[in-house]
């Protein structure tokens, strides 16, 4: 591609990020009375998940200069420079909050988007000049607002002496402060490229502070597919390899730079330790909302970063004040998985078709343990699409019965209408086993409260249909989803889950040939509210591990959590396991006095790992890496589920079905299962 097609490209991406901050913008998460002046269609609207991801980005940048000017509000002629600006409204945010003569704002893009920015806002009259008389335009400045506002058209990619010359002759002043913001701008650049950028600033301006905002963390199976994304728009952001991650981004301007102070964090750390429980109750009441999967990982895959090279101690200090500092763990030494067997690696004739989904529920036939049964989720249909065509995804409602032995797998017709973020088990009912599947949602504010049976016999060919169980009891359960049940003889114990505005936090119990329910914790206890953990039984005990609370809770810095229940006496246990980090979205076995965490989403974003805690000690005694995958098949372990189909002479098969999430604006990415995890286990 041309050197000019590739800068036309990278100037696209500013209409499509303007209106994804405009959707967001009209649903209510941030107030902006500007933006709609500069996109073609103000009432587009986009995904809650990408609304909720451009909030924060808009927030943090808004946090940071707003800080920065409240900071230096003392100081005369401070200047804000904006590289790559496009069509940012954050100038008329600032102008409007303070002093209009408290800072000069300088914006440096394209020409040609400066000249459509300009356009735009003469059109709709933006500005502050009553007249023309406030208005200077050249070539490649356009100044607005009586001086305070400079639009420069200019190629990043040529600085030098040529800008410094420009800003300098329209009157920016490089001894006096300056704050440079690059929201996702200059890593479109080659690293090459963009450190002569940094360099340029440390050498011209005296008391230089950066905001930068851009994308971190391409080698993991999220990042596998972050990275594609922008490879197929042909906008490839090779930066972030050289800059992976927050240690590599701060040394960049420690070592290279000769900062003296950097501070940086993920966005998920900035949500969570910034914003106020109220505000986060206020962001998650915007919409209905249940992709906490996509929403976390795609936050942890976007850094800020704050430094300075000023060798002023107070501005030091200014600048480690504008964001929270990261929180990083001493890294717990993991070993390599004795085995991970892909799908790709033993499809055969027999196996044609592959299981792409997440949010499903499944479980193991009690007629085979080899052979696994999988309801719902969201994900490609099992059928075959026609030729030449990739098969499309959607909500699944389809039952299928997997072989795991030799690969093949039946699609029954019985339908299920609640097919997401359920739960399965096997009970039986006059004398024959049924599939029991409770709760469930087909959206965010649609669950489900009822419970439905399957009977199955061997070798049939799930032709029945499936039939709603009337119950009783003490307790009438609301509707709900990301809970986990377990059957253990005749009796399922439900634990949290959510519905469309509530997490809960009791433990439920239905007994099958009463079919009705009771409390083993209700309410009134300190149980807590908990959605997207595990549970597992364990010497007529649940262990229930991980899993989020309500919004307004959410804790990066927060230690992995097991609770031992106790059904019988109505009582519970807490044990906090501080080697590991919360996590939630995750599997649970109990193998030899071992709990075993598979995967799962960890808000401190560390890789996906199989966690091994010692039930006699509460220690971790093994974490075992499972990798990223590959382009063609990211290994996502969360909205997955799992099974141990063989146990013998210490070695241990996990066979495990589905995974994958929204991932942002990158598209939906499943991981091509089934997978067998092999590993030995005294």
């Amino acid at each position: 591609m041309s050197k000019k097609g590739n800068d036309d490209l990278i100037q696209g991406t500013n209409d499509l990020s303007i209106l994804s901050k405009c959707s967001m913008v009209s649903l209510g998460y941030i107030e902006d009375l500007y933006i709609k002046n500069f996109v073609n269609k103000p009432d587009t609207k986009r995904s809650s998940l990408i609304n909720r991801v451009y909030q924060v980005r808009v927030r943090a940048v808004r946090s940071v200069l707003s800080k920065w000017l409240k900071a230096l509000e003392n100081v005369a002629d401070k200047q804000i420079v904006s590289l790559g600006a496009g069509f940012d409204t954050s100038y008329f945010y600032l102008r409007d909050l303070h002093d209009q003569s408290a800072f000069k704002y300088v914006e440096i893009d394209y020409p040609n988007l400066v000249k459509r920015k300009m356009a735009l806002s003469q059109v709709h009259k933006i500005f502050l000049d009553d007249n023309l008389d406030g208005e200077v335009d050249t070539p490649n400045v356009n100044i607005r607002d009586s001086g305070r506002y400079m639009a420069i058209g200019f190629n990043l990619k040529n600085v030098g002496e040529s800008l410094t010359s420009l800003l300098e002759s329209n009157g920016v002043d490089f001894t006096k402060p300056t704050m440079f913001l690059s929201e996702v701008s200059l890593v479109y650049m080659k690293p090459e490229l963009s450190d002569r950028v940094m360099k340029w600033i440390g050498e011209q301006f005296n008391d230089a502070f950066i905001c930068q905002l851009e994308q971190i963390e391409p080698d993991d199976e999220f990042g596998l597919v972050m990275m594609e994304h922008f490879e197929k728009v042909a906008c490839p952001i090779t930066s972030v390899y050289t800059y992976p991650n927050l240690r590599k981004q701060l040394a960049r301007y420690r070592d290279k730079c000769g900062h003296t102070s950097t501070q940086g964090c993920n966005l998920l750390t900035f949500y969570c330790e910034t914003y106020h429980p109220d505000e986060k109750c206020d962001v998650a009441d915007r919409e209905q909302f249940d992709e906490f999967e996509g929403w976390h990982r795609t936050c942890c895959h976007y850094s800020v970063i704050c430094t300075t090279n000023s060798s002023k101690q107070t501005y030091q200090h200014i600048c480690q004040s504008l964001i929270p500092s990261q929180h990083v763990k001493e890294e717990y030494e993991m070993e390599e998985v004795d085995s991970l067997m892909y799908t790709d690696e033993y499809n055969t004739e027999n196996f044609p078709l592959i299981i792409r989904s997440f949010g499903h529920t499944s479980v193991q036939s009690p007629f085979n343990p080899n052979e696994l049964l999988m309801v719902g989720g969201f994900g490609t249909s099992c059928l075959t699409p026609p030729s030449g065509k990739r098969a499309a995804h959607g909500r699944l409602s389809a039952t299928v019965r997997i072989a795991c032995n030799n690969r093949s797998k039946l699609v029954s017709n019985s339908q299920l209408s609640y097919p997401m973020y359920a739960t399965s088990c096997i009970t039986t009912i006059n004398n024959i086993p049924h599939i029991m599947v409770y709760g469930g949602r087909t959206s965010p504010h649609n669950s489900s409260s009822h419970i439905r049976i399957l009977p199955l016999h061997d070798d049939d060919d799930m032709t029945s249909s499936w039939q709603d169980v009337t119950t009783s009891g003490c307790c009438t359960p609301a509707g709900r989803c990301r809970h986990t049940a377990d059957m253990v003889g005749d009796r399922m114990y439900v634990v949290g889950g959510r519905d469309e505005s509530r997490v809960f936090n009791h433990v439920i119990c239905f007994h099958v040939p009463t079919t009705s329910w009771r409390y083993v914790l209700d309410e009134s206890t300190a149980f807590p509210a908990l959605h997207s953990h595990a549970s597992a039984w364990w010497r007529e005990r649940l262990l229930v591990s991980g899993g989020l609370g309500e919004e307004a809770d959410c804790n990066v810095g927060a230690p992995m959590s097991v609770f031992v229940v106790d059904p019988e006496r109505g009582q519970f246990e807490r044990h906090d396991i501080p080697q590991l980090d919360v996590r939630y979205s995750h599997t649970s076995h109990v193998i030899n006095n071992q709990l075993l965490l598979l995967g799962g989403v960890q808000l401190s974003h560390t890789p996906a790992d199989l966690s091994i805690i010692d039930l006699s000690t509460w220690q971790v005694v093994r974490r075992i890496r499972l990798g990223a995958g590959s382009v063609r098949n990211p290994l996502h372990m969360h909205g997955h589920t799992s099974h141990v189909t063989s146990h013998e002479e210490g070695r241990v098969v996990l066979t495990i079905v589905g995974g994958g999430s929204n991932c942002f604006s990158f598209g939906t990415s499943f991981t091509n299962t089934p997978l067998q995890l092999h590993l030995s286990l005294p």
